[in-house]
């Protein structure tokens, strides 16, 4: 089955896969292989490109399963289209009111190497990061969740400045914003193998960590969740349950961050390569936040890019013996240039 008979299949039967609301709706195979659902004479429409559908289709060869996901993203596009209206008017309330706006923020971590910053956005720099900010428009459900990021236009009709958003976004009570830390092996026996819940190490009383294992940084939600690296109070405390010991912190993806303690077992190259590794094996593009490993350094309480000590002191000895030929050249008497007249 090629692209055109298989948009055509699509159109023609995708209706008996859905539910009957969508029984007077119009499905229509549009260029690029993008399947156009509307209702009646209404000008909204739902597009969905299925290319990718298309390509797993010609590897499992199951139409009805392919059939199946396209009415599942139907479903789900169709839902949200229908609170577009009620989003508009949620976004205009906000703008217009930035008390009840800043109750909605939330701080999205980005690696400026990987990510491209939209245009007039605002940007705040977090270690090697860039901290941006959205407003969320929809309750928290991650499976259709609604947000606009903040632009510079918004703060001047706000009348707030950059650092006080910022603060603001810190100070959010949504469990989107609930700094959370756990035993990265108990939450995997929790999502895979159904163990109870782990605890937050942050709401332990204070208890020290044996710094042996690895740690989860993330939100109660688990999603969007790197933004908990611009929580300064929260990497001081982090600190503290470490022994005041310093610290690295791996970027995960842009929902969560491991915390691995600087005991010198691993170098910062070892670590880089197995963060490398997993990016590119185990996290999708879409959840892919950065190869850069930050180090926090307990005592003084500083963030900064984590680099191989090793790489670091050649870099050291380089500049020394650079500094040393300075200093000789600088010694030399200059040559004054001499002649013998003829003659």
């Amino acid at each position: 089955m090629n692209r055109e008979d298989f948009m055509s299949f699509v159109e023609k039967n995708i209706k008996f896969h859905l539910p009957e609301s969508f029984a007077t709706c119009r499905f229509e195979a549009g260029k690029q292989m993008c399947l156009i659902v509307s209702e009646g004479n209404s000008p909204d429409a739902i597009r969905l490109h299925l290319e990718e559908v298309y390509d797993t289709f010609t590897e499992d060869r199951n139409i009805f399963s392919a059939l199946d996901f396209i009415a599942k993203n139907v479903e789900e596009a169709w839902s949200v289209t229908g609170k577009m209206d009620e989003t508009k008017e949620q976004l205009r309330g906000y703008i217009n009111n930035y008390e009840e706006a800043k109750k909605h923020l939330q701080i999205i971590l980005s690696d400026p190497d990987v990510e491209s910053v939209l245009a007039n956005s605002v940007v705040t720099q977090v270690g090697a990061f860039n901290a941006q900010y959205r407003l969320l428009l929809d309750s928290i459900n991650l499976e259709s969740e609604i947000s606009v990021h903040v632009t510079k236009n918004m703060l001047d009709k706000w009348g707030v400045t950059a650092e006080q958003l910022h603060q603001d976004a810190l100070s959010v009570e949504g469990r989107w914003n609930k700094p959370v830390l756990v035993d990265a092996f108990d939450i995997i026996n929790h999502l895979q193998f159904n163990f109870s819940k782990p605890m937050n190490l942050l709401e332990n009383n204070g208890a020290k960590l044996d710094g042996q294992s690895l740690y989860t940084l993330t939100n109660e939600n688990a999603y969007k969740g790197a933004g908990m690296l611009a929580h300064s109070e929260v990497l001081e405390q982090i600190g503290s349950l470490l022994s005041d010991n310093n610290y690295y912190i791996l970027p995960s993806s842009k929902h969560e961050l491991l915390i691995v303690l600087d005991d010198g077992s691993k170098s910062v190259k070892e670590l880089r390569e197995m963060v490398q590794y997993v990016n590119e094996k185990v996290v999708s593009a879409k959840d892919l936040l950065s190869d850069k490993i930050l180090h926090y350094n307990s005592k003084e309480k500083v963030l900064e890019l984590a680099v191989d000590k090793a790489e670091n002191l050649s870099k050291e000895i380089t500049n020394t013996k650079q500094e040393d030929v300075a200093k000789n050249t600088a010694k030399q008497p200059k040559k004054t240039a001499e002649f013998t007249p003829r003659m």
